[in-house]
């Protein structure tokens, strides 16, 4: 995984701890798309995309990533 360049903490509620996400990180190293890893297997698609950007942190749009030579997933736990 690419090493955090900013937003190596970030100020998030105690009731997101334990929930993991996925980011999409582009090539420079910024998240393009979060979604909750847990939505990843809901069975309805529409439902799905509307749950995922109903809950997701929007700090979490605010990290940044060592860019890469491609686009990559990251899966991020809140501990």
């Amino acid at each position: 995984a690419p090493a955090l360049v900013r937003g190596d903490r970030i100020d998030l509620p105690p009731t997101e701890r334990g929930n993991s996400y996925v980011l999409v990180v582009d090539s420079q190293g910024a998240v393009r798309q979060v979604t909750a890893a847990r939505e990843r297997f809901a069975a309805d698609p529409e439902k799905q995309a509307s749950n995922a950007e109903a809950s997701v942190p929007r700090p979490l749009y605010e990290l940044r990533f060592q860019p890469g030579n491609r686009p990559r997933r990251l899966l991020v736990r809140i501990d």
